[in-house]
């Protein structure tokens, strides 16, 4: 089962007010949802992304090829994107919600490339940037599998 995620504006999770979170009907069914997504995920592709990015433009020739060829296994695949103030505000929460924390902070601000991160260690195991192809992209996750 492809396990791409995306966090698809505030509203999807809901607001946090006084440090409680509110979250719309429908919502705590989603978040367990993603968790149990996160918890079974052997690894995690994450794309750092920007829309006006040339070399995203590029990450995204090979990252859609990914998810389709990767579909059936359990790889979680995020988007990371930084293309203004509310998309990073957003990729944030996206990034505690799924326990990238780390990855995000040491990469914060950067885009054009997709890292694959060991789901266990959290372990960096590939970096692949706009130079990479599809068969490129598709053998640096499939060693990992």
């Amino acid at each position: 089962m492809n396990k791409s995620v995306m966090l698809g504006g505030v509203g999807a999770l809901g607001v946090i007010a006084g440090g409680i979170a509110l979250l719309p009907l429908g919502a705590a069914n989603a978040q367990q949802s993603a968790q149990d997504e996160l918890a079974s995920a052997d690894l995690i592709a994450v794309k750092f992304h920007a829309d006006w990015c040339g070399h995203c433009k590029a990450v995204s020739g090979y990252w859609d090829d990914l998810q389709e060829t990767f579909a059936e296994d359990d790889v979680l695949f995020l988007t990371f994107d930084v293309t203004n103030d509310s998309t990073k505000h957003q990729t944030e929460m996206l990034a505690t919600l799924t326990g990238q924390d780390d990855i995000w902070a040491d990469h914060k601000g950067k885009n054009g490339f997709m890292v694959v991160i060991d789901a266990n260690t959290g372990e960096i195991l590939e970096k692949l940037t706009s130079r990479d192809t599809v068969a490129t992209a598709t053998s640096a996750v499939r060693k990992h599998i």
